[in-house]
């Protein structure tokens, strides 16, 4: 009888909604072929769709043409209505020809943090300011306004083509109800899923060949655990449709059990987003905060009282995996960062903390500075754990690691963090070993460290301060796996991520093409300019071995056992 078989169903839901563990797929849920594009004719009218279809047209006749966020406290609405009056918003609001008006949705409107700022807004550093999001849908662009609300301006409008920023919640609420809706992802599950069983519907995904990846689509795929697979339901919330409701990856072997955690209450880590502290260990010295979905960034970073680095942080994670039938890629694009006004989906586990680095004898040579960032479940699948690691050693080398914990959302997929750093100097020269000599790079370019020979220590490029700042060779790690990195070099623009950067690129790209290429095309000349490093390592994960947790039994109790993969440059001090 289907309603003992429906009951059933909710039983088993019920019970690992209440243990942690995760319940067995029904029989049959799980075909052996699904279709990774999914076109449902007969899908029944979502009502939050109409809702959502009614105030768009409301708002392409409105003046201005925005959609804007209700329900604001005063300070936050005066924010608002500050930013939809500047002419620079006005004027991505047509097209150049004025044929129409454009989507574009006010995402946010939050008080600035430190990560926040830059040169053009310094003022807010001693006064009340708001950071204004707003998305065009049409252009694919993320706008950041910050307005400064004593003298009722906007002090800088930063636009990026191709960026994606945070997802406000209604946007992922409505993302989860278009897949429970979807006949295609009832039949997938055998019934319709409740919105709490979907994870990282906030999180902004992508499916190989899709608008999301072919036309710069907005998409998240609010994800259903489910046995030893997960099912990846992708919304385009540009078109406000399901267009990929038959993707399964596997999960791998677990043992269903969460493992207890006690987390810091958010408020004793969103402290340090509102600041930023200082470190000062033997030769080193550096100032540290929390970005909003940038992890733990470092800046104005000193070696000898010399200026070494002006900031280094961890923009994104994109995580790519297969999908079960074909082999189709999906994934997410994933950030880490505070706990409040962030839609981030790794949070601080911590605050941060040192660690002393000792050599084979024991004598102390450096000091890392670490976060750890982990989802509250961790390591149940579907929930990550990362680790921003900052090495500063005292001869002068400094090594920035990208650490992924899992437990991932799939099998066979691949961690790449996009890494940036902008070193010290007014101007740099950069040169790349050719097997005999440094080659001068003479525009914006990129290369990787597979395909760039390597000097007798490794070293693969050269970047050289013209003025106040040092020379340093890049060199990848390789422990305990190459790193395979892409790395880029373009001039250094405080608007390309000085402040905090919404996300690059999508999840699921092979090439290239992995974000920080739209800072380099049309490549500019390098010549007397300082420069911005960005580094992209790969890191397979790999059942039980790489990018991988477990809760195993040890002693009577659960515990978490890890299999890191570690990834990130050296960047030493040419002799």
């Amino acid at each position: 009888m289907r309603w003992l078989r429906l009951l059933t169903l909710l039983t088993l839901v019920l019970l690992a909604a209440c243990t942690g563990a995760v319940a067995p797929p029904p029989s049959g849920s799980q075909p052996t072929a699904p279709p990774p594009f999914l076109t449902d004719r007969l899908a029944p009218p979502v009502p939050a769709v109409a809702t959502r279809r009614a105030a768009i047209a409301a708002a392409l006749v409105a003046e201005p043409p925005i959609l804007i966020q209700t329900g604001l406290d005063p300070e936050a609405a005066t924010a608002q209505g500050l930013v939809l009056r500047d002419p620079r918003i006005l004027a991505a609001t047509h097209t150049v020809a004025g044929t129409g008006p454009l989507l574009i949705e006010v995402f946010g409107v939050v008080p600035t943090k430190i990560s926040d700022l830059t040169a053009a807004t310094n003022a807010c550093r001693e006064r009340r300011c708001f950071k204004v999001v707003l998305y065009n849908f049409a252009t694919n662009t993320t706008m950041t306004a910050i307005t400064d609300q004593a003298s009722g301006s906007v002090l800088d409008v930063n636009s990026l083509s191709g960026v994606q920023p945070d997802i406000p919640p209604h946007l992922a609420e409505l993302a989860v109800a278009i897949a429970q809706a979807a006949p295609a992802v009832q039949r997938e599950l055998d019934m319709a899923p409740p919105a709490d069983m979907a994870i990282y519907e906030a999180v902004k995904a992508s499916l190989g060949g899709s608008p999301c990846e072919r036309s710069g689509h907005l998409c998240v795929a609010p994800t259903f655990p489910w046995g030893r697979g997960a099912l990846w339901a992708v919304v385009d919330l540009t078109d406000l449709a399901l267009i990929g409701g038959g993707v399964w990856t596997d999960l791998g072997a677990t043992s269903g059990r969460r493992v207890s955690e006690t987390m810091l209450q958010d408020a004793v880590v969103s402290g340090l987003c509102d600041r930023s502290e200082a470190l000062a260990w033997g030769p080193w010295h550096l100032e540290y905060t929390l970005g909003s979905s940038d992890g733990l960034i470092i800046s104005n970073v000193t070696f000898n009282d010399q200026p070494w680095l002006t900031q280094a942080k961890l923009v994104d994670w994109h995580v790519r995996y297969p999908s079960r039938a074909d082999g189709i890629p999906i994934g997410y694009a994933d950030a880490a960062g505070c706990p409040t006004f962030s839609s981030a989906s790794v949070l601080p586990h911590n605050l941060p903390f040192t660690e002393p680095i000792s050599d084979a004898n024991g004598v102390e040579v450096g000091v890392a500075l670490v976060q750890d960032f982990r989802m509250d479940p961790w390591p149940i699948p579907c929930n990550y754990r990362y680790q921003n690691r900052y090495e500063l050693y005292r001869d002068g080398r400094f090594r920035m690691l990208a650490v992924a914990f899992g437990r991932p959302c799939g099998i066979g997929g691949v961690y790449r963090p996009i890494l940036r750093i902008v070193p010290a100097g007014v101007a740099h020269t950069v040169a790349a070993w050719d097997g005999t000599a440094w080659q001068p790079w003479t525009s914006e370019g990129w290369t990787t460290t597979t395909t760039t020979p390597a000097t007798a220590d490794g070293s693969r490029l050269r970047i050289a301060a013209t003025r106040d700042g040092p020379t340093l060779l890049l060199r990848p790690s390789d422990d305990p796996r190459p790193d395979a990195a892409f790395v880029y070099i373009s001039r250094h623009q405080p608007a390309e991520g000085d402040a905090d950067l919404a996300t690059l690129g999508t999840c699921c790209s092979e090439t290239y093409q992995q974000g920080p290429e739209v800072f380099i095309e049309p490549a500019e000349p390098l010549a007397g300019e300082p420069i911005t490093l960005w580094y992209i390592p790969q890191m397979p994960n790999v059942e039980r071995a790489a990018c991988w947790a477990d809760t195993v039994l040890r002693d009577g109790v659960f515990v978490a056992e890890t299999w890191p993969c570690v990834a990130g440059p050296w960047l030493v001090p040419a002799p």
